[in-house]
């Protein structure tokens, strides 16, 4: 078990009221459609109709930042899961990326109310935070954080407000208030509620042996560091197996290695996997992982054992494939996992046997309540889509047009929203699916239930 060091400070700060809304409040029951335009923030009843606008403001359609993967037009909205709330992220100037703040939208009221600002005033300058660069912070602040607790009653995020670096707090719904609950000991980078909400797991920003720690999000006592979990490795973090156990693995130059299940509450570690493996998948409905080991990792590992591993870490048994796998993902759609091999593609579901796969094959996918399957055949630039009540029946041409950035089907399947690459967005009602245009200048889309 790990030595453990405790950071101690927590702090209250009040709820800061930004503006009401300008029209007639929205319907007095969800889900309401939030559409989040160049002009503004809008709120639609279920079907697209009735718009009023919320805001007037600029900055919630954020600017394009340098990511991983090339350049994304980001915005942040994150609804609820108990409904009623969405928290939504503001910039009040897109160019330099100062002035972010964290707001809540209230339904049915429309009231929209600043939490905080994630950067304090005296550090909000370009090189006024330690351990980031202003763009890595930015893409951190708008694409990780906030998140909301399993039950929709607190939100978690990473702000700069008492150090120069991130530290991670908690906005409670109920009173107003939020609670500081780590002290800037390290820069934080990321962050996992535990599926109780009892607890949260964090990590800091260092490529190389980065911290980690647990904190209970009342901050009843202080937050607990496990320094030393990835000698000489980065850290990597895949998720909760059970509501005090998370899985995660170290990856350096050499490999990925070290597989393990982490009791945040003790600091004991299970090892899953102790030796090198290719690549790793992980189903967060089962909490199963699958491990993909080739016959050239296992003689690294000078050890007979190669194929597909599909692994329950809190249970002493798990399948074994043994296939010269390279290569492994899980896919929600199909609820299984798919794998390459020298010999081909396959999926597996978690308790079965695998089966070819054609990864070139248009996915299928299912609407909210299952009641229609649709298709997305992609082109260059432009898509086609096509829906049907079953896979054997007769498919529907209903769009083809600019590229669908955004498709978001209604809760009870009467109809789906389509958001282009044109910033077009309309609603096609089932079952006929004949659009009706909503509107234009419009980035994002999401349903507050």
């Amino acid at each position: 078990m790990h030595t453990r060091v405790k950071a101690t400070f927590w702090l209250f700060l009040p709820l800061m009221v930004l503006f009401r809304p300008f029209q007639e409040a929205p319907p007095s029951e969800g889900p309401w459609l939030l559409v989040i335009a160049d002009e503004g923030v809008y709120v639609h009843d279920v079907d697209g109709s009735n718009p009023r606008r919320l805001s007037d403001k600029s900055g919630y359609v954020l600017p394009e930042i340098s990511l991983e993967a090339g350049f994304t037009s980001l915005t942040n909205v994150f609804p609820s899961p108990e409904g009623g709330y969405a928290a939504i992220v503001q910039v009040e100037d897109t160019e330099t990326l100062q002035g972010i703040k964290l707001q809540l939208i209230s339904l049915p009221t429309g009231i929209i109310e600043t939490i905080t600002p994630l950067i304090a005033p005296e550090f909000d300058q370009p090189e006024g935070l330690k351990g980031y660069e202003r763009q890595d912070f930015a893409r951190r602040a708008l694409t990780t954080s906030p998140v909301w607790s399993p039950d929709g009653k607190r939100l978690a995020f990473l702000a700069g407000l008492e150090n120069p670096s991130f530290d991670l707090y908690v906005y409670d719904l109920q009173s107003g208030y939020l609670l500081r609950l780590t002290d800037g000991t390290i820069p934080l980078w990321g962050f996992s509620w535990a599926p109780d909400g009892e607890h949260l797991l964090f990590w800091d920003s260092a490529s190389l042996n980065p911290t980690t720690g647990v904190v209970p999000a009342d901050g009843s006592t202080p937050a607990v560091l496990f320094p030393d979990l990835f000698p000489n490795a980065q850290g990597e973090f895949l998720g909760w197996l059970d509501v005090h156990t998370y899985a995660l693995y170290a990856r350096n130059a050499e490999g990925r290695h070290n597989l393990r299940a982490l009791d945040v509450t003790t600091g004991e570690e299970k090892v899953v996997w102790e030796g090198r493996f290719d690549s790793l998948a992980y189903d967060p409905a089962d909490r199963l992982l699958a491990v993909c080991v080739s016959e050239d990792t296992a003689q690294i590992n000078q050890q007979p054992v190669f194929g597909v591993f599909i692994i329950n870490p809190l249970e002493p048994a798990g399948t074994q494939e043994a296939v010269n796998c390279l290569d492994i993902a899980w896919q929600p759609h199909l609820n299984a996992f798919t794998f390459f091999t020298d010999q081909g593609a396959y999926q597996v579901a978690p308790g079965g046997s695998s089966t070819e796969f054609n990864p070139d094959a248009t996915p299928i996918l299912k609407s909210p309540n299952g009641g229609w399957q649709y298709s997305i055949l992609p082109a260059e630039d432009f898509n086609i889509l096509l829906v049907t009540t079953s896979p054997e029946g007769e498919w529907k041409q209903v769009y083809a047009g600019p590229v669908l950035t955004e498709i978001l089907w209604r809760v009870d399947d009467e109809g789906i929203f389509l958001l282009n690459s044109d910033s077009q967005l309309s609603y096609l009602p089932a079952p006929s699916f004949t659009p009706v245009e909503i509107g234009g200048n419009i980035q994002h889309v999401a349903w507050v239930p």
